[in-house]
């Protein structure tokens, strides 16, 4: 059971499936999961608080089903949005088969791997002017399309590599007698430097994502500070720390030599092609917010995205507010824990490696900000796996 529960992981972080391949094969895990239970008889030992987070995602987007119905909104939207939510119930599949750390990272690994290779098919055959028509039907839909001029290959799963970049950043910067900790999980030191080289060029350069680059400015900014701002505060210099200013400043040149200096520089600008339709959708959106939320499916008159999906929009959290009212700042507050407590075990030397890993698995919440990632089963899957790491100390 828990080599098939591994291989479906792998499917759905690591080869850019169809959302409705990934719900097909989560539902096989869950009902094959649930007839295991009833026949070896396992339990669910809770732990207090963190146990609960999962079930809180799932008993929201029930609320938001029951108001989608008592709103009449239509019943294929109301099935179809933010359905990942039912996925945080795999949350519990970790917990009765009990993956071991050692898997999820080679989980993780593969899957980094696999949707980087993707990537780069995708992002030389476009540079080579190669017609790529053929490759969706084999690799997955992909977009190319960049507002602020760059070649891109752009896909959700493309998030997977945030895990170990995250992981290879900390291990490069953290102090020499903790490097022992890393090196314990399987992977070797100049596997950690490989990773965050060719990580940083396929998360940052070859996606060409605002989104992602949000994501390296909060990890670039917040990982130095957890591990040395003590330190500095003391006046207490580290080599590491010298070395990753060096760096910052090489990736930094990098940038302003390119033009993919505009994707920082354009991030949030109101003018830019991609932000331009965000903003209109924020003013409609806010327009039509209520406190205990339209219900999933709910569409905003006279505006749309999608025709053939009408209820989504780009802007994930504002949507959730949208559909579910005040409920969606539990939900808020449930990712602001993780990074929290992740954060605050490392600032601590606490459950590092696990909780680095974790850290790493939030990476797609930023650009979830401009794009309808949310709940899609892989990231969905990604924040049950940080859930999972920090549960194990």
């Amino acid at each position: 059971m828990e080599k098939v529960f591994l291989l479906v992981l792998f499917l759905i972080l690591g080869l850019n499936l169809a959302s409705s391949y990934c719900y097909v094969l989560l539902i096989l895990v869950l009902i094959s999961v649930t007839i295991y239970i009833f026949v070896s008889h396992s339990k669910i030992r809770y732990k207090k608080g963190i146990d609960f987070i999962p079930l809180s995602f799932f008993l929201i987007w029930i609320y938001g089903l029951l108001i989608g119905y008592y709103n009449g909104n239509k019943g294929t939207y109301i099935v179809a949005n933010f359905a990942g939510m039912f996925c945080y119930l795999l949350y519990y599949v970790f917990i009765i088969l009990d993956i071991s750390v050692i898997k999820l990272v080679n989980v993780l690994k593969f899957a980094t791997i696999s949707t980087s290779i993707i990537a780069i098919i995708y992002y030389v055959s476009d540079a080579l002017g190669v017609d790529i028509a053929f490759l969706n039907n084999i690799l997955g839909d992909v977009n190319q399309g960049s507002s602020t001029g760059q070649l891109r290959a752009y896909f959700t799963d493309l998030n997977v590599g945030f895990t170990l970049w995250v992981v290879s950043f900390v291990y490069l910067l953290i102090e020499k007698k903790r490097k022992k900790i890393y090196l314990l999980q399987g992977i070797s030191s100049k596997s950690y430097i490989l990773f965050f080289l060719w990580t940083t060029f396929i998360l940052y350069f070859v996606t060409a994502s605002k989104g992602f680059m949000l994501a390296g400015v909060f990890y670039a900014f917040l990982i130095p500070i957890i591990l040395y701002g003590k330190r500095m505060l003391l006046g207490k210099a580290s080599l590491n720390i010298f070395l990753f200013i060096i760096l910052f400043f090489l990736i930094v040149l990098v940038l302003v030599t390119s033009d993919y200096v505009n994707i920082i520089i354009k991030m949030f600008d109101a003018e830019d092609d991609s932000n331009e339709i965000r903003y209109l959708q924020l003013a409609y959106i806010i327009e039509d917010v209520n406190l205990w939320g339209k219900g999933l499916g709910a569409i905003i008159p006279n505006f749309s995205r999608d025709a053939n999906a009408e209820y989504g929009f780009e802007l994930s959290y504002v949507n959730l507010i949208h559909k579910l009212g005040f409920w969606a700042f539990v939900l808020f507050y449930n990712w602001i824990y993780i990074l929290v407590k992740a954060s605050r075990n490392i600032y601590y030397r606490k459950n590092v490696f696990n909780s680095t890993l974790s850290l790493g698995c939030m990476g797609y919440l930023f650009p979830s900000v401009g794009n309808p990632l949310l709940m899609h089963p892989a990231c969905v899957i990604l924040n049950c796996i940080g859930l999972y790491l920090l549960r194990k100390d």
